[in-house]
């Protein structure tokens, strides 16, 4: 796993499961490349604790030449809240989402052997044209989530998923 590149491309402050995401890829010796923007900057204590493996950017399509795995995440509609501060946020991270769509043309400066991940729901920061493509391992995502859990939370018990039944 190591020597591989993970770039990871939205919300950093509040997508938790980027956290999750960069501090795995960090541990399996994996570079992190965050496409960020002013709005939504990886949190000091990941920068911290990634270190030099950790990179940041706002050019989506540099990162994406160095990807073997793009991570999107979805723009997180539901933190609009009611104060100016949180509504200027948003639509700052609206215009960066619309300025990271990626489609199928776009996608086409990514390595062939990358594959291109996202959480769902699936909004417009990923176009459906993707799925036309073979990198595109989305839905195997999705399918195999709920087994994988199953897997972790098994084996930290000390159990199969079969006894685990």
């Amino acid at each position: 796993m190591g020597g591989l590149t993970v770039v990871l491309v939205g919300d950093h402050v509040r997508y938790r499961a980027f956290h999750s995401d960069m501090l795995a890829a960090h541990t399996l010796g994996m570079r992190v490349i965050a496409v960020e923007c002013e709005a939504a900057q990886v949190p000091d204590n990941y920068v911290q604790e990634l270190g030099s493996s950790l990179e940041r950017t706002e050019d989506l399509d540099r990162a994406m030449r160095q990807a073997d795995v793009l991570i999107m995440g979805r723009n997180p509609d539901e933190y609009t809240g009611k104060v100016r501060a949180e509504r200027r946020r948003s639509r700052q991270l609206a215009k960066a989402y619309g300025d990271w769509r990626v489609d199928y043309s776009r996608l086409q400066q990514m390595p062939n052997r990358s594959i291109v991940l996202h959480p769902r729901p699936r909004r417009n920061e990923l176009d459906k044209s993707v799925d036309l493509d073979h990198r595109a391992a989305d839905v195997r995502q999705m399918a195999n989530m709920i087994p994988i859990r199953m897997a972790i939370l098994a084996g930290t018990q000390g159990r199969s998923i079969r006894q685990a039944k």
